[in-house]
């Protein structure tokens, strides 16, 4: 009897939150790794490695390379636990940014930011480990991936040998930053402006030209 052929365009997996979890319960017996021994490996409590194979909770992005070394996985299989981790993380817009198009989407004042997340977490490291390797605070890095501060020409030299950043890389990131700062100077210099006129009119004049100057306020 003849077989049917296969179904061309089949729709891939769908990615739920136990898949990260499967995939690595399936590393982890093919290293003959048990829960307690990768927990010690990985420096965690031996809750989080159970909870990352439940899927309760996702992998984090710092400990990709530890697992990586732990479990002996390649770079594919690495970057298909990252893949499958990633929309629980909260990161899947973040991931997105790689995306040329998708990014340009993005409000022109989130797209730094955007981008930058997108390289370190590319790169298997998470915001804390980006702003050690800088020497600034975490908070530092997690204003410029929301945007609320734009990201200085001696930062970006010091982003590229940590983050392995190409010329071009380095050139876009420049380049959406450089936006970024544009609109945060916009913004700054429209709240002054509202502040002066306000103080020198009577509050419901003020009020109506406040809502002409900022739509929608």
């Amino acid at each position: 009897m003849e077989e049917n052929p296969p179904t061309p365009n089949a729709a891939p997996p769908t990615i739920n939150q136990y898949s990260a979890g499967n995939k690595l319960r399936e590393h982890m017996e093919r290293a003959n790794k048990a829960n307690k021994a990768l927990a010690g490996d990985l420096y965690v409590d031996e809750s989080n490695t159970r909870y990352w194979k439940l899927g309760r909770h996702a992998i984090p992005v710092d400990k990709m390379k530890p697992l990586q070394k732990v479990l002996h996985l390649n770079d594919t299989e690495l970057a298909e636990l990252n893949r499958l981790a990633a929309p629980f993380r909260g990161l899947s817009d973040r991931m997105n940014a790689l995306d040329s198009e998708w990014l340009n989407e993005q409000p022109s004042e989130k797209q730094a930011g955007l981008l930058l997340r997108a390289y370190h977490v590319d790169r298997y490291m998470s915001s804390q480990q980006l702003a050690y390797k800088l020497g600034i605070s975490s908070s530092s890095v997690r204003q410029w991936e929301v945007g609320t501060k734009p990201i200085f020409k001696n930062q970006m030299t010091a982003l590229q040998p940590h983050l392995g950043l190409s010329d071009a890389e380095t050139a876009k990131l420049t380049e959406l930053s450089d936006i970024c700062r544009q609109h945060l100077a916009e913004k700054r210099a429209m709240k002054v402006h509202s502040s002066k006129v306000g103080a020198a009119l009577p509050t419901a004049e003020c009020d109506l030209l406040r809502e002409t100057l900022v739509p929608g306020r």
